[in-house]
């Protein structure tokens, strides 16, 4: 069906090497802060959401950039392997 409707985009996600988190039961987290949840919306954590200043936003432990495995999502991407179409 996504070829009829000529969609074409897919979900490539970035490996992360860099230190994460935990949750209060030990749990790791994301690079992001956010727990590790694989329910697709139901669950929502908004870490910045009471950020109310621009020096809060700065505390904020952002990922680093250069922990992303940019190389190995390209070659993922160019596999041809993909098999979730993204909508949306």
């Amino acid at each position: 069906m996504f070829g009829a409707l000529g969609l074409d985009g897919v979900c490539v996600g970035l490996g992360y090497a860099g230190s994460v988190g935990r949750d209060p039961d030990g749990n790791p987290l994301t690079e992001w802060g956010t727990p590790r949840y694989q329910d697709w919306g139901s669950t929502h954590v908004y870490p910045l959401m009471e950020a109310e200043t621009v020096s809060a936003v700065e505390r904020f432990p952002w990922p680093d950039p250069q922990a992303y495995d940019f190389a190995a999502a390209r070659n993922h991407a160019a596999s041809g392997k993909i098999s979730r179409p993204s909508v949306g």
